[in-house]
């Protein structure tokens, strides 16, 4: 995989997260961020992914380093009580919904939000 791909399917995984999730419904959430995000992240949020991304001038150390919190904070939330669309209209994924937009807002990526019945 080249560096343009690696550097877009980074940003298809951050679409599938932020705060704009509040917004949608229970089932949207749950595709959206505990199916794509989930597997996303594992590949495209990996510190070696990051770290080429970086490398090459694809993303900054700031960046890096949020892209890096921002798996780490996903993760924890794995097998707990709040891995549940539920939690994230409650406020608490708020956290992980308010970086996840501050790094898209630091790349200034600003795509649409997803078409959801495209997914069906």
């Amino acid at each position: 995989m080249d560096l343009k791909e690696r550097y877009e399917y980074y940003l298809e995984t951050l679409s599938h997260c932020g705060s704009f999730l509040k917004g949608c419904d229970e089932e949207e959430i749950a595709w959206a961020l505990l199916e794509e995000f989930d597997g996303d992240s594992v590949s495209f949020l990996h510190k070696n992914a990051l770290a080429s991304l970086l490398e090459n001038g694809w993303i900054d150390a700031e960046v890096y380093e949020k892209s890096l919190l921002l798996r780490e904070e996903f993760r924890k939330m794995e097998n707990t009580r709040f891995w549940n669309p539920e939690s994230v209209k409650d406020g608490s994924w708020d956290e992980i919904l308010s970086l996840a937009d501050e790094i898209k807002e630091k790349i200034g990526f600003f795509r649409p939000k997803i078409d959801f019945a495209a997914k069906k």
